[in-house]
């Protein structure tokens, strides 16, 4: 059976019009990704597909894709990307949840950018590093038996495929990394857990001090998603357990998690210190937490240009009282100050300096070099800086390439 007659194009668009949420985790042999993702999958009831079992169970099936995978694995070849996609569209195209866990896929970039081209872009790769030492170590204790030298073959050749996927895919932000060396299983899989949503930003002000507006801007800028909290609590399933903190939160943490956006904003939380450390503790800490400062003088200013009829008009009197609530929770504004990453933006300058201020917080600083084509100066100038700063190179040049290769613009 040839390569090209492996993949049926209707469950390609079976597949497609699913929209599933894909969650690939990768990892060299002893990093313990089978029973993370086990866990993984019963806690959230995601169905877990494995590429290990399904390639033995092709291989047990004597079948004549079995056979080849015996053969070229008997070879010590690698499997054709088609070979590989192929199975897992068989095994993905009859799953119900709109989310699945797919483990030990791409395992190189070739079987990547294959998948792209044929199904659906990749959204996100949970990637686990560990030293040999430590897989051999976790191997031991699993009763999985290996020689040394026969797990440093293995670790050097994927080692080499994940930087080739880590280069391809880092500008796209796609993989997650997750270090797994001296830590215990939990923390592991706290980690993991922690990756499966977006990064998360928070803005949090007076009533009227701007913060929809401004967040309206920042969407526009750059792209980043607006969850507006209080809409949030307005839910019918909401509004009747609104003073069970945990239930709230837990039911807010569970929408992020479905969610497939890379960053989002959200408007108007956490609120208290219960909803902050329940919120930490059970999904991940705030990249950023935007405060906007604003006197009384000016969120009442705000308020008079809000026609009487607009839905989201209150007296002036409501107003004062909101105001003089969020004063007297100055305590909670200190602890986050002292607890997260916390911007302090006055929204009583000018409103592009304002603007400015809020994306410097959210975006990571930009360098753009240029350099005649002929000279050593660009190349020399960036060492310097990823040496000194840590800074990364991102060539649009080979952005576009990627992405045309992908088949995603």
């Amino acid at each position: 059976m040839s390569s090209s007659s492996l993949i049926n194009e209707s469950d390609v668009k079976a597949i497609k019009n699913k929209n599933y949420r894909l969650i690939f985790v990768i990892g060299i042999p002893g990093c313990n990704k089978g029973s993370q993702t086990e866990k993984i999958s019963n806690e959230f009831k995601y169905p877990k597909i494995s590429m290990r079992n399904i390639i033995m169970k092709e291989v047990a099936s004597n079948s004549e894709i079995g056979k080849q995978i015996y053969e070229l694995k008997s070879n010590d070849k690698p499997l054709p990307s088609e070979i590989v996609v192929s199975l897992l569209i068989n095994n993905l195209k009859n799953c119900e949840s709109k989310t699945v866990i797919i483990d030990g896929f791409p395992n190189r970039l070739d079987d990547a950018i294959y998948f792209e081209q044929k199904i659906v872009p990749i959204e996100l790769i949970i990637k686990l590093n560990s030293t040999e030492e430590t897989c051999l170590k976790n191997l031991a204790e699993a009763g999985e038996s290996i020689k040394p030298e026969e797990l440093k073959k293995i670790y050097e050749t994927r080692t080499k495929e994940f930087d080739l996927l880590e280069d391809f895919y880092s500008p796209y932000s796609i993989i997650r990394d997750v270090d797994i060396n001296n830590k215990g299983i939990g923390e592991v899989n706290t980690l993991i857990k922690q990756c499966l949503y977006p990064t998360i930003y928070s803005i949090i002000g007076k009533r009227y001090s701007g913060k929809t507006e401004l967040s309206k801007v920042l969407n526009e800028r750059m792209g980043i998603r607006i969850i507006d909290f209080n809409g949030f609590l307005k839910k019918p399933e909401i509004i009747k357990k609104k003073d069970d903190t945990q239930f709230v939160v837990t039911q807010f943490i569970s929408e992020l998690r479905d969610m497939r956006d890379i960053r989002v904003l959200i408007e108007d939380f956490p609120q208290n210190k219960e909803q902050y450390s329940y919120f930490v503790h059970n999904c991940k800490p705030f990249e950023r937490i935007l405060f906007l400062k604003a006197d009384n003088a000016s969120c009442l200013e705000r308020l008079n240009k809000i026609p009487l009829d607009d839905p989201n008009y209150i007296s002036s009197s409501e107003l004062n009282k909101m105001l003089y609530k969020f004063e007297q929770n100055k305590t909670f504004y200190d602890f986050l100050k002292n607890n997260s990453k916390f911007d302090e933006v006055n929204v009583d300058n000018h409103k592009i300096l304002t603007i400015k201020r809020m994306i410097k917080a959210l975006q990571p600083y930009c360098a753009y070099i240029e350099a005649q084509p002929d000279s050593n100066a660009k190349e020399e100038l960036f060492n310097k800086l990823n040496e000194k700063y840590g800074y990364k190179e991102i060539l649009l040049s080979k952005i576009i390439e990627n992405a045309i290769k992908r088949k995603t613009i």
